[in-house]
């Protein structure tokens, strides 16, 4: 009876009856081989060329084409694990590793899954930083035209010489709010909210370009790219109106989202819900503000020490006006 061999594909071989084992490996190695050669592309009609429609991901395409003798080492290496031949598999394998293109796509996976890790952790980063800019962005939107226009631009944060007495050094919007006899040139109708705009903005600023810079240095950012990204937060507190100021803000979104590897739209998304958090948990503070409020009254109309009532909810952070 003959010998039938049955190979990856299901395809069944017939080799005559005391063909020897090493000529039946050797042919159908052989003819594994060949089923994997390039064939002839079809005949094209006169003037036309075929095209290239052969389909790959894009890691595949990105990476070092395997040279034809590795890919039937590949088959080979598939063909002998699935015969549970063990001595052809070492073989096929032993091949295969010294292929200079295998060796080359190995190093490039290698790198190219270093990247990918690299790239995940730059996300997380990025996300992270537009959490802290969503909170200058809110703080930025609740603020009034007013109080704005108080706080920010070129006059209101050009600080005073160094050598002028009790006020060397400070803007002109923390000036006005330290010393009464200042005269209030901010623009704003109280100097004291500028100043605390100000000063709170100066804060968001410098946490949001001390993140990208540090995140920047593990990413291997260019020093160029990080004082770019600080210039663009020193303009938003020198734009002049808040139209002006929320296209930089918006240019600085864009920037994060660039250099982070995040679309737009992800940068998007993670802003609107730390706003829409930051939203929700200012409605549930003052709910509460206004329930010990109302507490507070009741317990005075029923007797309890005005004064002592007051420093309670000034304990607790909450302003007493109007008990």
């Amino acid at each position: 009876m003959p010998i039938k061999i049955t190979d990856p594909d299901g395809k069944v071989h017939e080799f005559a009856d005391g063909t020897p084992t090493d000529v039946i490996n050797t042919q159908m190695q052989q003819r594994w081989a060949n089923r994997n050669a390039p064939q002839p592309p079809p005949a094209m009609p006169p003037g036309m060329r075929p095209g290239n429609s052969t389909a790959r991901d894009d890691m595949t395409a990105s990476m070092v084409p395997l040279s034809e003798d590795a890919q039937r080492y590949q088959n080979l290496l598939a063909w002998k694990t699935l015969k549970g031949d063990r001595a052809g598999v070492m073989g096929a394998k032993d091949l295969l590793e010294a292929d200079p293109t295998y060796e080359m796509r190995k190093k490039q996976a290698v790198g190219m899954g270093e990247n990918a890790k690299n790239r995940a952790e730059a996300r997380v980063s990025g996300a992270k930083i537009l959490g802290s800019y969503a909170a200058l962005l809110d703080k930025f939107n609740e603020t009034p035209d007013d109080v704005l226009k108080g706080a920010i631009g070129p006059s209101n944060l050009k600080p005073y010489q160094s050598w002028i007495p009790f006020i060397g050094g400070m803007t002109e919007p923390e000036a006005a709010a330290s010393y009464r006899l200042m005269p209030n040139m901010t623009g704003a109708r109280s100097a004291e909210e500028a100043w605390n705009a100000q000063n709170l903005f100066g804060h968001d600023v410098h946490g949001i370009t001390n993140a990208f810079m540090t995140a920047g240095k593990g990413l291997n950012m260019s020093d160029e790219r990080q004082k770019a990204f600080d210039a663009t937060m020193r303009d938003f507190m020198k734009a002049t109106d808040r139209k002006s100021a929320k296209e930089i803000l918006d240019h600085a979104k864009g920037i994060i989202a660039n250099d982070f590897y995040l679309t737009p739209e992800e940068a998007e998304e993670i802003v609107d819900s730390h706003i829409s958090l930051m939203s929700r948990m200012k409605d549930t503070k003052k709910s509460e503000t206004e329930r010990l409020l109302n507490d507070a009254r009741s317990a005075i109309q029923q007797g309890a020490p005005r004064d002592k009532v007051i420093e309670r909810l000034r304990q607790r952070g909450i302003d007493p006006k109007g008990i």
